[in-house]
């Protein structure tokens, strides 16, 4: 794992070579993560972003198969242990549409939010909000970063 001091984040880095190894990343990442936690998923269409997401649900006992990307409802909710909200900022235009429709009120919720497109939103989430990059190098193979804020 490197470490920026400029940055005063932590990252760490992946590769996947298949859908089925991107899932088992998110499967693992569950098991770090709390209640309240944020994640930013960012990456070009087909990078793997849903499909991380189905991997985490996994690993917090819900149903691979209900994750859909909510790209065209914004944000899906599956209930669990550990409830995850799944949004999707896509087709948004600016971080204040999806405060319209009560992005806020997740961050206080006890659940696992997460944000595909992230980027358009990352000036609207809490400071603590993990970071995911996921690239296509070449086919399936993916590099994953996942960034941490430094914690004090």
């Amino acid at each position: 794992m490197a470490k920026s001091k400029k940055s005063q984040r932590s990252t760490e880095e992946s590769l996947t070579q298949s859908a089925e190894e991107t899932r088992a990343f998110g499967r693992k990442l569950a098991g770090r993560l709390r209640p309240g936690d944020c994640l930013l998923l960012t990456g070009e269409l087909g990078a793997g972003k849903t499909t991380l997401v189905q991997g985490l649900a996994e690993g917090l006992g819900l149903d691979p198969k209900e994750i859909i990307s909510p790209t065209f409802v914004l944000i899906r909710e599956h209930d669990g242990k550990i409830p995850l909200f799944h949004m999707d900022a896509y087709r948004i235009g600016n971080a204040r549409e999806l405060l319209e429709v009560g992005l806020a009120e997740y961050f206080q919720r006890s659940g696992i939010t997460v944000i595909e497109w992230g980027e358009k939103v990352r000036g609207s989430v809490p400071s603590d909000a993990i970071e995911i990059l996921l690239e296509i190098v070449k086919g399936d193979l993916r590099r994953i970063r996942l960034i941490r804020p430094k914690k004090s």
